[in-house]
């Protein structure tokens, strides 16, 4: 009888057989469909739709030998789209049209963060790569190599935002921008997006600065930086770097909440100073209504007062009468929604909460 050890010897040899020969398989199988396609392709006659089934083709199987056999733009076009996809800058040098190389080369810099390849490309997108290497790296000196004035900015804007957050050092605010034009609500739309996390849209406070564009042109790109940080450190006296006194007031209530740690989510009334709260939607002007809408829904619904919810816009009313119905389990409280449907909506939201608590319960 054969010995175990040489019944294993010959079982390896012979799955190792049938591997190779499946995987023989699967290549000429693989090798016989990509000809089948390439012929379909090239028998089109059609010249438009033969470009478009070659470049597709290349595309699907990143074959940029195909790329070749296509006549100018359609060549081009051929070899961007498999750069882009591959993340494969070399491969952008094949395309002949400047602009679109160029374009192609910093769009793969600017998503492997390669930015030496961006070195001899045309403007704008020489631009566009050194912005994306300064903000992403926090190499706010990368900015200065900026051709627009206000690409530049915002890019300033961005690094030293960003530089302030990650060192926890308010002096890089003081190099952040304090344009406060119609340009700014772009640059601070800017910051929001790539030097913090963000609005947090549970936080009314936030909400209040961020609930819409135009608040923003109420302060500047300084001032969400030095926002930020006071949250961040926890420090109410950076508030008082903020230009805009109104929002000076916000920024230290917000700093209070979370030095009680507790967020505004877990807030109670008196916790928060709605009064001081209102009195700083004075000064968003065309969005006072916006601004005093959200306190007063705040007010109503960390309160359970449905009495302020008859205060309110009628989408916000059926919202806040919603809210507390929901949390206080009461039904009745949807009879005051003016919309009918919503106020189906907010009956079965509160009878569901009851059933759920009477289920618990029992």
């Amino acid at each position: 009888m054969e010995s175990t050890e040489m019944m294993k010897r010959k079982f390896i040899v012979y799955a190792s057989a049938v591997i190779f020969l499946a995987l023989i398989a699967l290549v000429a199988n693989i090798l016989t469909s990509y000809s089948s396609q390439l012929q379909r392709c090239q028998s089109n006659s059609v010249a438009a739709d033969r470009y478009s089934c070659l470049s597709t083709l290349a595309l699907q199987t990143r074959n940029t030998s195909i790329c070749g056999t296509l006549p100018g733009s359609n060549a081009s076009n051929c070899y961007l789209n498999i750069a882009e996809s591959s993340l494969n800058a070399h491969i952008c040098n094949s395309v002949n049209n400047s602009a679109k190389r160029s374009s192609c080369i910093a769009y793969v810099a600017t998503n492997t963060g390669s930015y030496a390849e961006c070195s001899g490309i045309q403007e704008p997108y020489l631009s566009d790569c050194a912005f994306a290497a300064a903000t992403k790296s926090d190499n706010a000196s990368l900015c200065g190599s900026l051709s627009s004035p206000i690409n530049s900015s915002e890019c300033y804007s961005i690094a030293y935002t960003r530089t302030a957050l990650a060192k926890n050092i308010s002096s890089y605010c003081a190099y952040v921008s304090t344009v406060n034009t119609s340009q700014n609500s772009i640059e601070v739309n800017y910051v929001m997006q790539n030097a913090g996390n963000g609005p947090d849209s549970s936080n009314a406070l936030t909400l209040l600065y961020f609930s819409a564009p135009g608040l923003r042109a109420s302060y500047s790109a300084r001032d969400y930086c030095y926002l930020n940080l006071a949250l961040s450190k926890e420090n109410s006296s950076l508030c008082s770097d903020i230009s805009n006194v109104n929002f000076q007031n916000l920024c230290s209530q917000r700093v209070s909440s979370l030095s009680a740690g507790r967020n505004v989510t877990g807030l109670t009334n008196q916790t928060l100073n709605y009064t001081q709260m209102l009195q700083a939607c004075s000064g968003v002007s065309q969005y006072q209504t916006l601004c005093t809408n959200s306190v007063l829904l705040l007010e109503a619904t960390k309160t359970l007062n449905a009495s302020i919810c008859a205060q309110l816009s009628q989408n916000v009313s059926n919202t806040c009468y919603s809210d507390i119905a929901d949390t206080e389990k009461n039904v009745s409280l949807c009879s005051r929604i003016s919309n009918s449907t919503a106020q189906q909506i907010c009956a079965f939201g509160a009878a569901k909460q009851l059933n759920s608590s009477s289920g618990s319960s029992s």
